[in-house]
């Protein structure tokens, strides 16, 4: 299994733009998100925290989704999540998704759910063969 850092660039200003990632499931794939305000880069301060939403079906009413908790770089304008849970667990292979940010200064109040888009796993037969 290898490690990939897959990127996506958002902004809360243009929530149209739609990202789509597509990711091996024998990989261990990292979702960095880049940020931007109106065009402009983003940078979180230590106050926020955030995660990636995600659900197979039903995302126009789908009131709890599952969640990946992510890290929010403290050196440039990117949040990055660990896809490995999704992608080894998951029943179906495509999943509507959203980066969502927290505030915590503001009692973890929601923020910004900076971006839309889909994540699609693609099944390698080789890979999930039993030995």
């Amino acid at each position: 299994m290898s490690e990939v850092t897959i990127s996506v660039y958002i902004d809360c200003q243009f929530v149209v733009e739609k990202y789509s990632v597509n990711c091996d499931s024998h990989n261990t794939p990292i979702l960095r998100a880049y940020l931007f305000q109106n065009r402009e880069r983003w940078q979180p301060d230590s106050n926020y925290t955030t995660k990636l939403s995600y659900c197979a079906n039903g995302y126009s009413s789908n009131t709890s989704p599952a969640t990946i908790t992510g890290v929010v770089s403290t050196s440039d304008n990117y949040v990055e999540y660990d896809l490995t849970q999704l992608v080894n667990s998951n029943a179906a292979s495509s999943f509507y998704s959203q980066v969502v940010l927290y505030n915590n200064s503001a009692g973890d109040n929601l923020q910004f759910v900076m971006g839309t888009g889909t994540i699609n796993v693609l099944k390698s037969p080789l890979a999930n063969r039993g030995a």
